[in-house]
C-alpha cells in the first residue's frame, strides 16, 4: 500500500473553521491524514517530520478566499509576505524562505491530472494555477518541495487550493470527492500501488 499524506490547516483569523480541514476530515482514499498548524515556524517542523515514514504521494490542501474552482498548484515561490499574522502573531513581510531559487515546481503534470479529473466529475471544477499566494500555503509547498528535491526524493507533491464555501454539499461532498479523484489519477499517472 502506497503511503500518502494528506494535509490541511487548522483555522486562523479568527474563523471557525479551515474549508481544508472540512475537506480532509470527508475525504475517503485511505492516507495519513495531518492537520498543521497555522505557523510560518510550527507548520515547516511537523511537516518535516512527516518524510520519515518516506511518503509517495504528499497531497497539501488549503483554503482560497476568492476563488470559485478546485486548484491544483503548479508551482511555489521563495517568498512570505502576508498582511495578517499567523496564529502565534507573526507577520512576515516580503522575506525569503530559504536562501535558494525563486521558485519550485510541482513534480507531477497538474494539467493533465485536472484534465482527468474534470472528466470523471463531469464538468470544470478544477484547474491549474500558477499563484499559489505568498501566506502559509505558498511557504509550506516550498518547504515540502524543496525537501524532495534537495534530497532526491521520489516524492509526488501537489497543493491543492480549495475555495471557501458555505455549501454543505460542497464541503462534505464534492470537495471531497474531488481530492478522492486527484489521489487516484496521481497513483495512476505515476504507477504508485
Amino acid at each position: 500500500m502506497p503511503n500518502i499524506i494528506v494535509t490541511a490547516f487548522e483555522p486562523f483569523n479568527g474563523r471557525n473553521t479551515n474549508i481544508s480541514l472540512e475537506v480532509l476530515k470527508n475525504f475517503k482514499t485511505n492516507a495519513m491524514k495531518k492537520v498543521l498548524p497555522v505557523s510560518w515556524h510550527r507548520a515547516r517542523i511537523e511537516l518535516s517530520m512527516l518524510f520519515g515514514i518516506g511518503p509517495d504521494v504528499v497531497i497539501l490542501c488549503g483554503e482560497a478566499g476568492g476563488r470559485e474552482k478546485i486548484a491544483l498548484e503548479e508551482k511555489a515561490v521563495n517568498m512570505m509576505d502576508a498582511k495578517i499574522p499567523d496564529n502565534d502573531g507573526v507577520i512576515m513581510t516580503k522575506q525569503k524562505i530559504y536562501d535558494s531559487v525563486l521558485e519550485l515546481s510541482s513534480n507531477i503534470d497538474c494539467l493533465d491530472i485536472a484534465s482527468k479529473v474534470n472528466e470523471k466529475i463531469g464538468k470544470d471544477s478544477v484547474y491549474v494555477s500558477s499563484d499559489a499566494g505568498k501566506y502559509l500555503c505558498n511557504m509550506i509547498y516550498y518547504h515540502t518541495l524543496s525537501i524532495v528535491y534537495g534530497n532526491t526524493f521520489s516524492t509526488k507533491v501537489v497543493f491543492v487550493h480549495f475555495p471557501v464555501s458555505d455549501k454543505e454539499e460542497d464541503i462534505k461532498i464534492n470537495y471531497p470527492k474531488a481530492l478522492d479523484l486527484i489521489i487516484e489519477e496521481i497513483k495512476n499517472k505515476y504507477a504508485i500501488s
